[in-house]
Formats: C-alpha cells, structure tokens, sequence
C-alpha cells in the first residue's frame, strides 16, 4: 500500500503509478524477478480527503512452494526483510510432503478448456510409451474424456491441476491463479534475451527446447 505511513497508518497520498505504464512495468518485473513466476493480482487506486492512495492485491502464497526474488528467499523479521532460514524453508516445503499439488481438482475446469492439439500428442506419446501392452487401435478408440481417464490427469472427481498444466488451453491459465503457468527461457552472456511460455506445456516445451543453444567461446592464450 502506497500513500500511507508505516507506523502510524497515517493517509498522506502517493504520486506513484500515476502514469499506467509504470504500473505495468512493476508487475512484468516482478514477474520476471520471482521463482516460481507470480505478480500482483489487482492494482486499485483510492481517493481519500489526504491524498491518493495505491493498494497492490498481492496473492496468497502456494502451499508448500517458497517464492523466491531473484534466486533468493525472503522473509520478515519484524520491521526488516532478511534471508529465509533454511528451517523455515523446510517447514514450508513439509506444508506439500503429504499433498501433491497437481493431483488436486481445478474447479469449473471443463473439457473445452483443453487443447484438442495437446491431447492428440499426448495421445500419441501415451501409445508409444505403452504400445507392448495397449494395442494402438484400442488407445486411438478411446474418446478424449476415456484417454484422458487412462492417462490419469481426469479423474471422477474431475480434471487435475496437471492436466490443466499439460494440456490446457493458454486462456484457460486463469483456472490456475494465483500461480503464473509460465516456463521462461533466458539468454545470458554476450546477448540477453528471454521469452515466456504458457500452457499448454507438453507444446510449450518443445518450442522452448528449440531456443536453447551451446554457445561456442574460444580461450586465445595471452601474448606473452
């Protein structure tokens, strides 16, 4: 929150953000700076008789994943920010040990927000990978909803976070809020350069694995 005074909450007003750009810019860095990717989820403006005021919704941390800010994890000790512990991180991470995250149901996920492309390659690697045992006809036989039933990522209850992550549609990433459903591939070295990749990954992953590239650097000995 912007515009208001630490201890004695006192409203003063802000003159950040007032330009959208500048908002925009903060999110995109703080999405970029975060591992695993996240950003604020709404950025709301409020007038007030003493000055304008900036609220920043921040999302709720994923249950059992430690947020880290440029490789490095934070947390507060009282009025400070240091690094996190290596015991608090473990307790965070103990928070998933008995849940697997991409087990759980997404709510109001549906079959329509899958991407018929994704289930056809993931079809074809289901095939491949059990062809000694499961006759291709019978696995090409199988509805989507029956394929995807085998393949474990529905079940009755409904479609599964991983599912989602595999084979969903790119606007069908909101299903996963509050988490950023990005792989990010970066050039570091004589160049930079980065690029995002949404779902759905088994696609997504490929076009990623084609940036990636040996750089060859030559070592000439110094001239004695």
């Amino acid at each position: 929150m912007f515009g208001v005074k630490n201890k004695t909450r006192a409203v003063v007003g802000t003159g950040y953000g007032t330009d959208p750009r500048r908002i925009d810019s903060l999110k995109r860095q703080i999405n970029d700076d975060t591992d695993p990717s996240t950003t604020f989820r709404s950025v709301r403006t409020v007038s007030h008789p003493n000055g304008r005021v900036l609220m920043f919704e921040i999302p709720s941390a994923p249950k059992g994943i430690p947020i880290a800010w440029k490789g490095h994890w934070y947390g507060r000790a009282g009025e400070n920010t240091e690094p996190l512990a290596l015991d608090k991180i473990d307790a965070i991470r103990a928070q998933s040990h008995l849940m697997d995250w991409t087990a759980q149901i997404v709510e109001d996920a549906e079959l329509s927000d899958l991407s018929p492309e994704a289930i056809a390659v993931a079809r074809r690697g289901f095939a491949e990978h059990n062809a000694s045992r499961i006759p291709t006809e019978t696995i090409e036989s199988w509805t989507g909803e029956e394929f995807l039933r085998h393949a474990g990522l529905v079940t009755k209850r409904g479609i599964t976070r991983a599912c989602i992550l595999l084979l969903g549609k790119p606007e069908a990433s909101y299903l996963l809020s509050p988490l950023m459903a990005e792989l990010t591939w970066k050039l570091v070295g004589q160049e930079h350069a980065y690029e995002h990749f949404g779902i759905p990954f088994i696609l997504s992953t490929t076009r990623l694995y084609s940036r990636i590239r040996n750089i060859k650097i030559r070592l000439l000995p110094r001239a004695s």
